[in-house]
């Protein structure tokens, strides 16, 4: 199940030095490599905020990205798609702006929401699909470009989840329902879908996915992230750690030792200035 994601993560390829001034600007143009890095936007509840620890799916998702995209993680424990919505409305911070043509968000609500309604967590399916519908909306006009990938709630183990407080009456037919929501906001708004749902449930053995019967597993987080880029290899190909540009160039590729009077010529290839011109600096050290 790792193989995917750690293939992904390890078939990569890199330009090689620039042999004069013309080349470095040629790479660096072509790369866009230069500058602030692209960023991927994390906005869930608690499967978002539990999701940093050794095997989380945003820990796997921040080794995969290094030096190609800075995850950003705003995970709420305890919100549904209502609270989502109403902190995009009333504040600008949740999130750093950015050029949204180098942004990837992924909108990970509907666990909470999928709470039986006698509980305070509940949203009716149809509002939870509004907000869902208005969070992608919102994210489009503060930063036009934006890929956003909507992610359902994932299936219920109520027999393991009966022995923790936050039961909340929840059930797999409740999260299925709201997964299908999702879908259909997704198609609306034209955003990505990943039906963490339904890819679970058509598992043989399941469960296993779930520590408590809601969070995920370390298998599962794992198939988050395994499922997440099977998703993005086939709706936003460029989004795909091997086939994004570093960070800057592996230190082998950044210095190309000349010999030049016995001195040595290191030359690193730079960042755009004001006026948006590429140079190569040329160090000289003995």
């Amino acid at each position: 199940m790792l193989l995917f994601a750690f293939a992904l993560a390890l078939v990569s390829t890199f330009v090689g030095a620039a042999q004069d001034g013309e080349q470095c600007r040629s790479q660096h143009q072509s790369a866009s490599l230069l500058g602030s890095r692209p960023q991927i936007l994390l906005f869930g509840d608690s499967i978002t905020e539990y999701s940093t620890g050794s095997f989380g799916w945003a820990t796997e998702l921040s080794q995969l990205f290094s030096r190609k995209a800075d995850i950003i993680i705003r995970g709420y424990s305890g919100y549904n798609s209502a609270i989502a919505w109403s902190m995009l409305q009333q504040s600008t911070g949740i999130f750093p702006h950015g050029d949204g043509d180098r942004t990837l968000m992924l909108v990970f609500f509907g666990a909470n929401d999928a709470a039986a309604p006698d509980y305070h967590m509940h949203v009716p399916v149809d509002e939870y699909g509004d907000n869902l519908r208005s969070i992608v909306r919102r994210s489009k006009e503060t930063m036009p470009g934006i890929t956003v990938v909507l992610v359902s709630p994932p299936p219920i183990d109520e027999e393991k989840l009966m022995q923790f407080d936050w039961y909340a009456g929840r059930s797999t037919e409740l999260a299925g329902a709201y997964a299908e929501e999702a879908a259909r906001a997704a198609r609306d708004e034209g955003a990505i879908f990943l039906d963490i749902h339904t890819l679970m449930v058509n598992k043989p053995d399941w469960k296993p996915f779930l520590s408590d019967g809601l969070h995920l597993s370390p298998i599962g987080q794992a198939f988050v992230v395994e499922e997440l880029l099977r998703v993005l290899l086939t709706h936003a190909p460029s989004w795909i750690p091997d086939r994004m540009p570093m960070h800057y160039p592996w230190h082998i590729d950044t210095f190309k030792t000349l010999d030049h009077e016995g001195q040595r010529d290191a030359k690193i290839c730079p960042w755009p200035d004001a006026d948006s011109k590429q140079y190569c600096f040329h160090r000289m050290a003995k």
